[in-house]
């Protein structure tokens, strides 16, 4: 099996992050040691999905619950930092 780089010192933004596969990319990048930002629509998932992230990094990730195809949620992951 192929070894997996380190993601120290990079950021990603993960979307679709309270379950399955981007659940998963968000706990693996942070294991990884990435900073993420993580969206999905199950705030109550996304939470658990943070808290697997802080344990494989120590960094709680920015979280933003919302559905990518409504605009206005769109709107507001440009404006955050």
């Amino acid at each position: 099996m192929a070894s997996i780089a380190r993601l120290d010192g990079k950021v990603a933004l993960i979307t679709g992050a309270s379950s399955g596969i981007g659940a998963g990319t968000a706990i693996l990048f942070c294991k990884l040691g990435a900073e993420v930002a993580i969206t999905g629509r199950n705030v109550k998932n996304l939470n658990k999905t943070a808290a697997e992230c802080e344990k494989g990094n120590g960094k709680k990730p920015f979280t933003l619950a919302g559905d990518l195809t409504n605009e206005d949620f769109v709107k507001q992951l440009e404006k955050k930092p």
